[in-house]
This record gives C-alpha cells, structure tokens and sequence, in this order.
C-alpha cells in the first residue's frame, strides 16, 4: 500500500466515487492465483473501512492451544524444578548412558538380577522416588520422564483479535 498523487481519474474500491487527478489516493495491489488486481482508495474511505473492520471485530481475550504452556511457577519455584530435573536427567545418564551398556541392566524379571544388580536397583529406584516425590508440587513429572501427559499442562490465556 502506498500513498500516490493520481495521474489519472479512476474510482475508489470501497465507495465507487470518482477520484479526481492531482488528488491524493492510496493505491494497494492484491494477487489471486495468475490475476493481479490493483485496488484505488480515498484516505478518508480506507480509515473509516478500517474503523469499521475493528468495531465489528472486538478485542477479545482468547485461550491458546498453541506453544508450551506455563506451569504458572515463581522464579525459585522454576529454579528448584529444573534443578530436580537436571537431577533426574543425570540419574538417568548415570544408569542408562546412551553410548554405552547400561550400568543397571533390568530386562526381564527383578528375581533373576544379582545382589549387586538388586542393589543398584533399588538405589536407583530410591533416588528417583525421591525426585519425583519432590516434583509432584512443582507441575508433577514431565511427559518425557513418563509422567502423565495433562500433569504439567495448564491453559493459560492470553490477548489477541478474533476474527
């Protein structure tokens, strides 16, 4: 969109009057498909079609679905559970790195591990509770450490235009 002095009479898109030359106009091209179609407005018609567009089209406050949601934390609240998450997360490297066999090997039955095994097990298991216990006020366990998916979702709202 641009302001332009007219050369030419042509008529305004919105009203359908005539814009004289040597007139001020505001010239817009919209592009459907193969066709471009330029658009001719007098500056006072577009203003009053924009006022017009935004009192049919309210400002209304809307809920998201889109993006992470907050879990609605202080700041020492979100500082203490990403401190039990990046504990958790080293447990669970500790256990069960990725290049590598894992320290606590657990396919199959707990009766057939070892006394070594068993014991590493039920330390594991231990710490992890404990973790995970201490997470349960701060949002719950994340989705990707197997807790429940609605546990650490919140809808939050936030403002934007309808249409």
């Amino acid at each position: 969109m641009k302001i332009v002095w007219s050369h030419r009479n042509t008529n305004c898109s919105l009203c359908k009057e005539n814009i004289d030359k040597k007139i001020q106009r505001l010239d817009d091209t919209v592009r459907k498909g193969d066709k471009i179609r330029r658009l001719h407005y007098h500056p006072d018609c577009y203003v009053k079609h924009i006022r017009d567009w935004v009192e049919k089209h309210p400002y209304q406050r809307v809920t998201s679905n889109g993006g992470r949601p907050s879990l609605g934390l202080s700041v020492d609240e979100s500082r203490q559970r990403q401190r039990l998450l990046a504990n958790l997360n080293s447990l669970m490297a500790y256990y069960f790195p990725k290049n590598a066999p894992p320290l606590l090997n657990i396919q199959g039955d707990i009766s057939s591990l070892t006394a070594d095994d068993l014991k590493k097990f039920q330390n594991f298991t231990k710490r992890r509770e404990r973790i995970v216990k201490s997470l349960e006020p701060l949002g719950g366990l994340p989705e990707s450490h197997g807790g429940k998916p609605e546990a650490t979702r919140r809808r939050i709202e936030h403002t934007s235009f309808v249409s």
